[in-house]
């Protein structure tokens, strides 16, 4: 029925604090912490480009993302409300428009895409790096990470990086590698409720699952 609907104007901090958890943690903690904590140590000429990579946008109709937008909406309302939903499947091509349409992401300016994998999700990024000082500069690389449920936790880890098809050095990687990109997420409470209601995340076959759990 539709009075089970979340209204309108509530549907706003709802449906951006999935998106939030789960995938805007990665453009921020990866492409924003290892690019930006970078630049700032090393030789901006070497590691940024003066242009964005010119990213494709995601081949969704608006039939598809207003599909997507309806089945996150009603994920995450149920989820909020303690109700049975069904698990939530992402495609690499979902994912991305999630991230683009992000108010998060909007705020960095830059361009994401993702794909999925077995185990991992691929990501292309490209920000520009005007707030570290680095006008007209922009972080253009790719990462791959981990993205589990682990006893409830959401852990976010960092597998690879290459910046302008380079590999990022590997003390980098290895300092991330150990750090979980979602840690900070738990200080929300609302999005940290929401992850905890979820049963498990599988990444494979080109789609990331989300299963809720059975009794929330």
């Amino acid at each position: 029925m539709t009075s089970a609907s979340p209204p309108a104007k509530k549907r706003g901090c709802l449906f951006w604090a999935a998106v939030t958890a789960l995938v805007v943690v990665v453009t921020a903690g990866v492409g924003g912490y290892a690019a930006y904590r970078y630049v700032q140590h090393q030789i901006a000429e070497v590691y940024t480009s003066p242009a964005p990579l010119d990213l494709p946008s995601p081949m969704l109709s608006p039939a598809e993302l207003g599909d997507l937008d309806g089945r996150l909406a009603a994920f995450v309302h149920a989820l909020r409300n303690k109700n049975p939903v069904e698990p939530l499947v992402l495609t690499g091509e979902e994912l991305t428009a999630l991230v683009e349409r992000s108010p998060d992401f909007q705020k960095v300016g830059g361009r994401a895409r993702f794909s999925v994998g077995d185990g991992e999700v691929q990501s292309e990024l490209s920000v520009p790096l005007d707030r570290v000082g680095y006008a007209g500069r922009w972080f253009n690389g790719s990462a791959a990470f981990g993205v589990t449920l682990e006893n409830g936790v959401l852990v976010v880890t960092l597998r690879s990086a290459s910046v302008k098809g380079e590999p990022i050095p590997g003390w980098i990687v290895g300092r991330l590698a150990d750090r979980n990109l979602a840690k900070d997420l738990y200080e929300k409470p609302e999005i940290a409720g929401l992850i905890a209601r979820l049963e498990s995340i599988d990444v494979s076959n080109g789609r990331i699952t989300l299963v809720p759990r059975a009794r929330p």
